[in-house]
């Protein structure tokens, strides 16, 4: 009888975390998918203050809008997929179709942005690394989906929305590692870590659900 409680308040409780972690993701996409599709124009009076917004300046303002626009829809839908696939087929498959154009022009945009990214040649790497990867993975997640196998799909669009979520572990992170070195090594560490870090995460998912 001991066990039989014990094992039901252990999945009351993982429950709860479950709850707990979808909502916060959510809240997370809702506030910096938000801030993303309105940042074009934010992007003068940001400028002024931070040498990482104004480098935006220099870039083509049409591929600017491509990634916050792109990127911010990607961020926005993620969390309504998950919710969609179990019992909503027919919105998940349409959702889905904007969510990877969201990516494409997302993924276009920042790896233009990636060529003159604060902090130089690291910078440049660590984005154009994580924009052809963001690409890859969701391409691929698509390409599974297309093909009915829905277990690839599922590990390949876990690790896609991963990196959507990177702009996310960017902004968490940077006021820590900013505390510690400079904006130059700040923006480098950042650039790579945000992705390296949920791509990590995606792994021990997909191997802890054996997907």
């Amino acid at each position: 009888m001991t066990n039989k409680t014990s094992n039901q308040t252990s999945t009351s409780a993982n429950k709860w975390f479950k709850k707990i972690g979808f909502g916060l993701l959510t809240f997370f996409a809702i506030i910096i998918g938000s801030y993303a599709l309105v940042m074009p124009l934010l992007v003068p009076m940001f400028a002024q203050q931070s040498p990482v917004h104004a480098n935006f300046l220099l870039q083509s303002q049409t591929l600017l809008y491509f990634h916050f626009i792109g990127a911010g829809l990607a961020l926005l839908i993620s969390p309504i997929q998950f919710y969609l696939y179990k019992g909503f087929k027919k919105s998940h498959r349409l959702l889905g179709r904007v969510y990877g154009l969201s990516v494409l022009f997302g993924a276009i945009g920042a790896l233009n942005m990636a060529q003159t990214a604060y902090g130089g040649l690291i910078s440049t790497l660590g984005l154009s690394v994580l924009s052809i990867l963001w690409l890859a993975f969701t391409g691929i997640a698509i390409y599974f989906a297309i093909n009915k196998n829905i277990k690839a799909h599922k590990r390949w669009i876990i690790r896609s929305v991963a990196l959507t979520y990177a702009a996310v572990t960017l902004r968490l992170i940077s006021p820590f590692i900013g505390m510690v070195f400079d904006d130059i090594a700040t923006s480098q560490i950042v650039y790579w870590l945000s992705w390296i870090i949920n791509w990590m995460i995606a792994e021990i998912w997909i191997a802890k659900k054996n997907l």
